[in-house]
Formats: C-alpha cells, structure tokens, sequence
C-alpha cells in the first residue's frame, strides 16, 4: 500500500548580516528586508504548512554591513542567536563567510545550533561537516507516521572561496566524493551557493551541475542575488522556470538581504521499497507583509540585536573628513567619475607606500551603482562633512586591497574581459543597448593610470564568463601607460582588491607567486584614512578609457543602469558626444 506525505523546505540565502529592517547607508528603515521582519514571513508559512518543515539558510549570511563587520570576532553574535531562535534544520557557506579570516568563521559556526555543510571547502579542523542526514517524523496518509532520513550537503563557488589558504574543490568532484555517504538518505537536498548557469555563474560552479546528479531531489540555489522561479518563463534545456525546476528537481533561490522566503512543497510517498518523492511546487514569498501578525521569533530576535544596532547607529554618525565636491559614480562604467578616481587614487598610494615602489595602475568597479539588486544604490555625497556612514557608503565590503604583478599581455587580457560587458555593433540602423544583458556594474572593471580605446564596432574575445570566444579579435586599442604603450612582456604593478584577485566575474584568479601584498586591514579602512589625510579628495576624473564607434551611430543607455546627464558640463572635456535625448526608459549616447 502507498502511503503520502506532506514536507515544506523553506530558504532564506544571501542574507548579507542584514538582521534587522533597517539600511544603514541611508540611515532609515528598510521593513521589506530583513532577517527579523522575515520571522513573520517564515511563521506564516510553518503554521500553514499540511505537513513538517525544514529551514535551511543558502550561504553569504556572515557579512555584508557595517553591523557585520563590527561583530566579526563577536563571542554572542547576534545572528547566530538569531538563527538558533528560528530553529534552522541546517546551513551552508558562500564565499563571503571567509572574509573576516577561518578563526572568526569558526567562532561564528561555534555558537549554532544547526549542522553547518560545505562539501567542497575543505576546513583545517572540523567546523563543518561535507554532508549530514537529519531524521524527521512524518505524518502520512494513511495516520501512520513514518522516519523519513534527509541528507544535506552544500556548495561554494570555487572560483571566489580563496581566503585564508583555504582549498576548495570544484563542485562536481565535490558532489561524486559526498553523495556515497548519503546512501542511506531516502531525499537529498543540495545547498548550492551558485546560481543558474549564465553570465554570473560559470557553467562548472552553477546549480545546474548539481541538480543533473541523479542522487540529488532537490536544490536551494544563492550567489547571484537573483529570483527563481520569477514568473519569466524561462525555458532552457535545463531550467523550467514555470515548474520551478532544473533538470526536473525542485528549485528556489530567495533573492538576497531577506527579501523574500524561498519555499518548496513536495508530495512524498511511501510504500514497501521506501520514499520518493512524486512531485514538488516552488514558490517565492516577499518580505514586509503588513497583514501578518508580529511574530515571537521577530520580538525576540529585535530585542537581542538592539543594543548592537544602537551602537552602531551612534558609530556611523562619526566624522571622519570632508570632501569639497560632490562625489558621485552616477555615469559609472559609462564614464570615468569622481568616486572611482577617489579609489583609484587611494589604492595606487596605499600599494606605493607598502612596496616602497610605484603603482600606477588601480583596477576599480563600481562598488554600488543604480539598479543593482533592484534598488537604486549609485552615489551622490555633497560637498561638506564625511562620516563613517559615508565610507560604508562609498564602499560596503570587506575586502582587502591587494597588489599584483601582471605583464602587459594579462592587462590587456583583463581589459578585453571588461570590454565584453559593452555592446558589439554590428548594425548601423537602430541603437542598441550599450550594456549587454546580464552585465554585473561590479564586474566592469575600468585599469585607472592607463588610457586606452573601447571599439564598439569590433567584437569581443571574451564573454562574460571569462571564456575566449573563437574569432574574437579584441576590441581594446591604442593602450598606454604615461603616454607610452603597453609592452605585453613587460611587468606592471596593479591595485585591486581580494574579490578580484581571487577570480570573480570571469576574471582569471590570479596566482600566489603574482601577488607582491595583502592590505593588514580592509580596503574602506584605508579609504577612512585617506578622507582623514583630504588629500585624496579634491578629484577631477582623469581620462581612462573612451568608446569608439563609426560617426552617426548611437547606443541606448538604460535610465535604470544611470541618470540622464543633467548638462553637458558633467561630461570630461573631449569626451564622446552625449545628449540627454529621451528614448523608452533611457537616453542616447551619440558618437
């Protein structure tokens, strides 16, 4: 006789230390995100669920605030108190965990309640497990109630988990080693740190390997920040966005910050030969519902991070400089701008004081940029008073600053890798979007000290992923350096941060024996420094890099991507012709 069984799964992943519904960086509340004002969310769903529950957290949860990076080493974190209050089934590590270095990681995981998994970050000693199984009762159709044994296992993306020394194995080597131990599971559920396979996740670090396995039932995706499903009805070889499903396995992923609840329901049967599962619904619920009642957890949660959110409130206000121009990225990787000359010129100077030798190139990206993770984040600090907030602001990582030797040949590598986010002309009648589909702002790096071409009307050798693409000649022309031209076999210097140097966006990681220092503190302390010194602050944006076009052609600019120029005197002398011409959602860029 079969039997069914009722189980929702709910994800929360990339919550980014965002505990409470508040923004920090606008100094005001933030009610539709939040781990706190999910409680009512995730209490909702578990009082509605026909059947048991499972909460699993999906990675990047450790930093990502200015609260974060107080209360790295923090022995009663307030998170973790957080979690254990929630009662979570389980966790899993993003690449973020490791920011703050292995110790202060482990004295996070110390205070859980939950098993922590990670099957292909290897741990020097055992803070967490590869996989667990969990036992959980179930109810079943026929009154009976039956042990169902549930296997977990999760995922970092390799190319971004290099801090610390520490080892991380490709997820599909890491996946063959860790399902043998889950044999005895009657379902399997894959805690990806990695997205769907396109321009953000490279192919062999994606959901998509982990969902193809024949072990895994279900998998909880993370990373990339984005929704699934979405109702896009997106339909690939793979993905079936209106199922909800990759490779015909339930799939979630939950945004990021807490905006919403990840949840799927499977149907579950039972008969002589053990559990299946017989199908699955997946679903998105989004944070700030204001019908829902307030929750206990929520109360609770509030009341043991409040004195650490008081504090930090207090800490943000503090001074730290001032700056007499306004300091804005809002043309951002359209054109050079105040802010990232601001870090270009902080980062040459701090790797030219540690080396004792110059630095003249700075690989910068635009930290926060307009439309990012659906929120309106470009910059635009007054001339006036700096504080601590505004550093945050300016730059709301932890990353280090690092320095590295690269020849000519790897900057000229790097550029094209860059280049690819930008459009490839090929039709004179109509104006495209500048801005390829699925181009990540903090993944369009711009190499400040060199000045160099961008033509449009040539295409790309890389794509987004960072793969060559066959018969792409290259689109960078006429680099130099000081006026001179880049020698391919010559050695350069670079300034760049942790985040890139390890390899993210498609960017080649770059190796120990190439890196010359790594910044003792992170890269918004030196910035906190350098706004003290003001030095650093009264910038015009040097000329960098320029696009090149045929003469008549134009491209489209979303207005969602940056502002329409309000007068052609915020555009550098002798840059390309750009008017503020409306079009549907945009504005036009003329060459």
């Amino acid at each position: 006789m079969t039997a069914t069984a009722q189980l929702r799964i709910l994800e929360t992943t990339d919550l980014h230390m965002h505990l409470l519904g508040y923004d920090y960086h606008a100094d005001r509340p933030d009610p539709a995100r939040g781990l706190a004002p999910l409680c009512d969310v995730i209490s909702a769903r578990r009082r509605a669920a026909p059947g048991a529950t499972l909460l699993f957290d999906n990675g990047d949860f450790f930093q990502g605030t200015p609260l974060a990076d107080s209360l790295a080493h923090a022995g009663d974190h307030p998170l973790a108190a957080a979690f254990n209050t929630l009662g979570y089934d389980a966790v899993t590590l993003g690449n973020h965990e490791f920011d703050y270095g292995i110790p202060a990681l482990a004295g996070f995981l110390a205070q859980l309640d939950c098993p922590v998994v990670s099957a292909n970050a290897e741990s020097p000693d055992p803070t967490w497990l590869p996989a667990t199984i969990l036992t959980r009762p179930l109810v079943c159709s026929d009154g009976r109630t039956r042990t169902i044994r549930i296997g977990v296992t999760g995922f970092a993306p390799p190319s971004l988990t290099r801090a610390c020394g520490l080892h991380v194995r490709s997820m599909t080597a890491a996946l063959a080693q860790s399902l043998p131990a889950l044999k005895d599971a009657d379902l399997v559920i894959a805690l990806c740190h990695g997205g769907l396979d396109d321009a953000r996740t490279p192919a062999p670090e994606s959901a998509n390997v982990i969902a193809q396995a024949a072990g895994v039932h279900v998998v909880l995706m993370g990373h990339t920040h984005d929704v699934f499903p979405a109702g896009r009805n997106r339909v690939t070889r793979d993905v079936d966005e209106a199922t909800g499903t990759i490779h015909g396995k339930p799939a979630v992923m939950a945004g990021c910050h807490g905006g919403y609840l990840g949840e799927i329901d499977l149907t579950l049967t039972h008969d002589k030969s053990g559990w299946q599962v017989r199908d699955g619904n997946s679903r998105l619920h989004p944070n700030g519902q204001t019908d829902l009642p307030t929750s206990p957890a929520r109360t609770a949660i509030e009341a043991l991070a409040a004195p650490h959110h008081a504090r930090m409130q207090s800490q943000m206000q503090t001074p730290i400089g001032k700056t007499d121009r306004l300091l804005h990225n809002r043309f951002a990787t359209i054109l050079p701008d105040p802010v990232g000359q601001l870090f270009a010129d902080v980062m040459r100077r701090a790797v030219t004081r540690a080396l004792d030798a110059p630095c003249d190139i700075a690989a910068v990206a635009p930290f926060q940029l307009a439309g990012m993770q659906g929120r309106h984040l470009d910059i635009a600090l007054p001339a006036g008073p700096l504080t601590r907030r505004d550093a945050a602001r300016l730059f709301p990582y932890s990353d280090r600053l690092r320095a590295v030797r690269r020849t000519g040949r790897e900057l000229r590598d790097w550029l094209e890798r860059s280049a690819a986010n930008y459009v490839h002309l090929t039709d004179r009648s109509e104006a495209p979007p500048l801005i390829v589909p699925d181009s990540a702002g903090y993944h369009r790096d711009a190499l400040f000290g060199l000045q160099y071409d961008i033509d449009l009307g040539l295409p790309p050798c890389f794509d987004l992923a960072g793969l060559r693409i066959r018969g792409g000649a290259g689109r960078v022309r006429n680099i130099r350096l000081h006026g001179q031209p880049l020698h391919d076999d010559a050695d350069y210097v670079v300034a760049t941060t942790d985040f890139r140097a390890g390899g993210a966006g498609g960017y080649p990681p770059i190796p120990e024996v190439a890196a010359l220092w790594r910044s003792p503190t992170g890269l918004r302390d030196i910035l906190i420094e350098a706004i003290g010194d003001g030095a650093a602050l009264d910038l015009v944006p040097a000329a960098v890099w320029r696009f090149r076009a045929p003469r008549g052609q134009a491209v489209r600019i979303d207005a969602g991507q940056t502002p329409v120029p309000a007068s052609q005197s915020e555009i550098p002398p002798g840059w390309t012709a750009i008017t503020g011409e409306e079009t549907a959602g945009g504005w036009l860029m003329h060459f």
